[in-house]
């Protein structure tokens, strides 16, 4: 069985593909939300939506929940994220993590090419352990956002969230706002 570490926003895409990952695998997962600290409210939000969705997603089937506290990086969210995720998956010995972003992030981002190499460097570094893991990102290539969307039942859509606004209300303007205007 895949032993796998899940990293959680609460956003659409990773909420989508975990909700998936509960459905349609038999992996043994473990989700891990990072709350990252100088996102304003926006990391309030991001908590507040793992916090409703959670029992939710542990109908489906049950998983093993944690957080952490990240201060966000000039490198970028998923960078942290990823990396507090490879002190997990290295020290209970997952076999992945798991992250989610779509095709509409179009070509891939510099900095998911650049955690891909992370974690390759990190694999040859056999100092600390033995152990390998692979870094996945399992929707980029097949799910867009509208299919992320419908993925998800209404009372799962009605928690998500996707506003990259800092001051806690959903502002209709952002880049994740608009593409959400199309979708719903």
């Amino acid at each position: 069985m895949n032993k796998v570490l899940f990293l959680w926003s609460g956003g659409l895409d990773s909420t989508a593909c975990l909700y998936w990952h509960l459905k349609n695998t038999d992996y043994q997962i473990h989700v891990h939300h990072v709350k990252l600290l100088n996102r304003g409210k926006m990391m309030t939000r991001q908590l507040d939506a793992v916090n409703s969705m959670n029992p939710i997603l542990q109908k489906v089937r049950p998983f093993e929940l944690t957080t952490s506290t990240q201060y966000a990086h000039i490198l970028g969210d998923v960078f942290i994220c990823v990396i507090d995720g490879m002190r997990i998956a290295y020290a209970k010995e997952y076999d992945e993590i798991i992250v989610s972003t779509t095709i509409n992030e179009g070509p891939p981002w510099p900095n998911l090419r650049m955690m891909t190499k992370v974690v390759q460097a990190a694999n040859q570094n056999d100092v600390y352990t033995k152990h390998k893991i692979k870094f996945n990102n399992p929707f980029r290539k097949t799910f867009t956002k509208e299919m992320c969307w419908n993925e998800l039942p209404k009372e799962l859509q009605e928690k998500v969230w996707w506003c990259r606004s800092h001051d806690g209300e959903v502002c209709g303007k952002c880049f994740q706002c608009k593409e959400m205007e199309e979708i719903k």
